[in-house]
């Protein structure tokens, strides 16, 4: 990808910073995509059967009172249902779904499309929770082509970090609906997970992780930062990698993987530290988000698991595929050892492509090595 590219996603991480930077970075996607304007939010599809919806977003300027319609407007979307029947990072565009001809005489093109001089829309779904999705939303206007296949193939590949940006943005801003979807994710974990700040702040917990403290074990709070319940200097290996993990250094890297921690019993776990945003953003919580796992004796197959559905949104289906990956196993093996056709697993490889922003096995392999080598 270009250097503009790699400044656009360093932006969208940004924002997991300072939420408030949204509008801007929906700003460069316009201008990338050569749209009138871009919208990044959230749908609630509740009510959509009774013809309305909840529209939670951000977007670059336009008009907010022909935004504001959208809650009635966006069920009549001709062929609408067939994006939100989509996989997350698959483009979908307006006249891709219907001929122009055909949608001139819609009701929706008449009231909202027709009156702002538009034409076309790429929509793609970069997150999906129960009847809750989120949209990247391009419209563009009438004087120009429609949407090119370059221009879906780089929404599509900007999808997973705005969905990462905003899952990490929303563990930090208790205002924000999604939140909630966030923390129903984490809580059905089965290893306890912590996201920590600057300093080791604590900033979030899980369900899993909130019963470690609660039981006292390997790990404690003071004063509001997590440290490690024994041994000073096993207490400085965890302080160092989430120092160096807050500043988005994926450097880290074997550093921040199974650091060992105890308890009172002298039982064993691990504690594995990632980054989780990176940038020169310096928002409320210093200078970014880390998540620390905490595996306990046995827990560490499932541990694999889990980094990887936090941190891709995967499917446990395409996290073990993933994982086969990452040791080093082609199509026909990974079937093999799953039980499945090879078929299912090059569409799960499909899916990992599209949601860990790599191109083939190899850059899958190497991405998820970098996060996990002991893990396989």
């Amino acid at each position: 990808m270009s250097p503009n590219y790699d400044t656009l996603v360093s932006s969208i991480y940004d924002c997991a910073a300072n939420p408030e930077l949204w509008p801007d970075v929906c700003c460069q996607v316009r201008d990338a995509l050569d749209a009138a304007f871009v919208v990044v939010g959230f749908i609630d599809m509740t009510a959509y059967h009774a013809g309305r919806v909840k529209w939670h977003r951000r977007n670059s300027p336009w008009d907010e009172c022909w935004l504001d319609t959208l809650d009635e407007l966006i069920p009549s979307i001709p062929n609408g249902r067939m994006m939100y029947g989509l996989e997350t990072d698959i483009a979908w565009t307006q006249l891709g779904s219907i001929p122009e001809q055909e949608f001139k005489q819609t009701d929706f093109y008449k009231r909202w499309v027709e009156p702002q001089k538009l034409r076309d829309t790429l929509n793609v779904k970069y997150l999906s929770r129960d009847r809750q999705h989120g949209v990247l939303g391009a419209p563009t206007m009438a004087n120009r082509a429609p949407v090119s296949d370059a221009e879906k193939k780089l929404a599509e590949s900007l999808s997973p970090h705005i969905r990462r940006a905003v899952m990490i943005n929303d563990l930090t801003d208790n205002g924000r609906q999604a939140q909630a979807l966030f923390r129903q994710v984490l809580d059905t974990l089965s290893v306890a997970v912590f996201i920590v700040g600057q300093g080791q702040k604590l900033v979030f917990t899980n369900a899993a992780g909130d019963q470690l403290l609660s039981e006292g074990q390997y790990l404690r709070l003071v004063s509001g930062n997590l440290q490690s319940r024994r041994e000073p200097r096993r207490s400085a290996t965890l302080e160092h990698a989430i120092e160096h993990a807050v500043k988005g250094d994926s450097a880290v890297g074997v550093a921040g993987i199974g650091i060992p921690l105890l308890n009172a019993d002298g039982d064993r776990a691990a504690a594995y530290v990632l980054p989780l945003c990176g940038g020169d953003v310096r928002g409320e919580f210093g200078d970014g988000l880390c998540a620390v796992f905490v595996a306990r004796r046995g827990e560490q197959p499932p541990m694999a698991l889990d980094i990887l559905r936090s941190l891709f949104d995967l499917t446990v289906s395409e996290a073990r595929v993933a994982l086969l990956v990452a040791k080093g196993d082609g199509p026909a093996g990974i079937a093999e050892a799953l039980g499945v056709s090879v078929h299912t697993v090059r569409t799960h490889l499909k899916h990992c492509f599209a949601k860990t922003g790599s191109p083939d096995q190899t850059a899958l392999s190497g991405a998820i090595n970098v996060l996990m080598p002991p893990l396989k």
